[in-house]
């Protein structure tokens, strides 16, 4: 490239003299700077999300520990008139794929809405990526279920007679 470039700046000064050229970069290399910053960005942008999701299990996890503590008179109440370790376990997780659901149900409806818009201004972006929003979900709902599991099995062992003298 650089034994082009005083023939370039030649040809280009014959042409126009009042064109002025600054520098001259090969085209591979202007292509490899332009992608290196929206990689960049992609990076920062799986790295956000991750913390994001492991924030939102974080606080998946609290809001569960706190429902259990608040319950446990209640629980305490079902296992002494029947309910089994396992009615208890399954009762934690419930709740927990209850708030998830609504969560899902609105970031995967905001993800298409938004999907389609960034269509039209991204290059090679399409509309819905299935793959990204499937593991993104599953990710979502295996922490979800770990978040859950915790307080669950707590719940479970507690015993009747401590529960209901507890409030």
């Amino acid at each position: 490239m650089s034994r082009l470039e005083p023939q370039m700046r030649k040809v280009f000064a014959e042409v126009d003299p009042n064109f002025a050229i600054i520098s001259i970069h090969p085209l591979q290399e202007q292509i490899d700077v332009h992608y290196d910053q929206q990689r960049t960005v992609a990076e920062l942008s799986t790295l956000f999300g991750g913390l994001a999701i492991l924030l939102a299990s974080i606080g998946l996890y609290g809001v569960m520990a706190y429902a259990v503590a608040r319950r446990t008179v209640e629980i305490g109440v079902r296992m002494a008139v029947g309910a089994t370790r396992f009615n208890v376990i399954l009762l934690v997780p419930r709740a927990a794929f209850a708030q998830v659901a609504l969560g899902l149900v609105l970031g995967l409806t905001l993800s298409f809405v938004v999907g389609r818009m960034l269509h039209s201004t991204l290059y090679e972006v399409g509309e819905v990526d299935l793959a990204a929003l499937g593991i993104a979900t599953a990710i979502l709902l295996m922490s979800a279920l770990l978040a859950s599991f915790i307080p669950a099995r707590r719940a479970a062992n507690v015993e009747p007679a401590t529960a209901l003298r507890t409030d």
